[in-house]
């Protein structure tokens, strides 16, 4: 099976999405090309809510799934990709969930596995952060648009 080069541009025509004007468009984005790649498997997953993911290759769903960076940088990687709404309320109410389950944990005699708690919240960063620049970059939805959803 091909690797899928993330630094190179992808040729046109390889990717099935809405049309021409759709990749275009991404194309055009002031973004890297490895952006760019991913915002085209989004697209072809059916976009941000991805309908259609399995009908990726395993390689490729990787990279819509999983953003390595936002793992590891959590807290700082939405102010970095300018979602700061969005990632600060992520990050409080991920900073109180970790402080009630280490408590909890402490009540029940195992705090020594409060100390794991840490990764999960970077875990769910690492799931949502590609889907979320791309419902910022190439469907423009505001920073605050999905809390405005919510409170509906």
């Amino acid at each position: 099976m091909p690797k899928f080069d993330l630094r190179a541009a992808p040729p046109p025509g390889l990717f099935d999405s809405d049309g021409p004007s759709r990749e275009s468009h991404i194309m055009a984005l002031p973004v890297s090309t490895a952006w760019k790649a991913r915002f085209m498997l989004i697209d072809r997953a059916g976009g941000a809510s991805l309908p259609s993911l399995h009908d990726l290759d395993t390689w490729q769903q990787r990279m819509v799934r999983w953003n390595g960076w936002a793992l590891v940088f959590w807290p700082g990687y939405y102010l970095y990709l300018k979602m700061v709404q969005k990632g600060a309320l992520m990050v409080g109410l991920s900073l109180l969930l970790m402080l009630i389950a280490a408590v909890l944990l402490k009540g029940f005699g195992l705090g020594i596995l409060s100390n794991a708690l840490y990764i999960v919240p970077g875990i769910y960063f690492a799931r949502q952060a590609n889907t979320d620049y791309y419902r910022k970059m190439v469907l423009r939805e505001p920073d605050g648009d999905w809390l405005r959803e919510l409170l509906k």
